[in-house]
């Protein structure tokens, strides 16, 4: 299995990403670069979406949030589906999510909601090493190089 990572290192992305998350240099994962939320007002929210590439089975990412705990949320779609298993507020520290499996085209969404009232922490969300499952391409045949020397010399 290959993989296609989208590290956020640079301004050049490896996958279609719109929306209003930029990429930051506030601590990211690893490397130089992550994507992080937009600064949102109270009762606002900042998403970013991503495109699922043409031979993706399955993503996985690093995701951090620092914002007022229970209140202020980190929330991860595939399709318009919530996945639960990464919904998160509070201080978060780097965190990997689970592995999902996902198709072609499919859409991903990453949101950081805020309620109506009060600010905590760096009142965000973060995203880093965006990885997507690439399965192999299929070998060629292998040419049994030896005997087909043996078979070629003998005719």
């Amino acid at each position: 299995m290959g993989a296609l990572v989208e590290d956020f290192d640079d301004t050049t992305y490896v996958v279609s990403v719109t929306g209003t998350w930029a990429r930051s240099t506030i601590t990211p994962y690893q490397g130089a670069g992550c994507l992080r939320s937009k600064t949102i007002t109270d009762g606002d929210k900042s998403e970013a979406t991503v495109t699922v590439p043409a031979t993706a089975t399955a993503v996985q990412f690093w995701y951090r949030v620092s914002s007022e705990a229970t209140y202020d949320t980190f929330q991860f779609f595939i399709n318009g589906v919530e996945k639960t298993e990464v919904k998160a507020s509070g201080e978060v520290e780097w965190t990997q999510s689970p592995v999902f499996p996902v198709s072609a085209g499919n859409t991903l969404l990453f949101r950081y909601s805020k309620d109506t009232t009060s600010k905590a922490g760096e009142d965000a969300a973060y995203i880093d090493e965006l990885t997507f499952t690439i399965p192999d391409a299929p070998l060629a045949p292998r040419i049994n190089t030896a005997a087909a020397l043996i078979r070629a010399s003998r005719w």
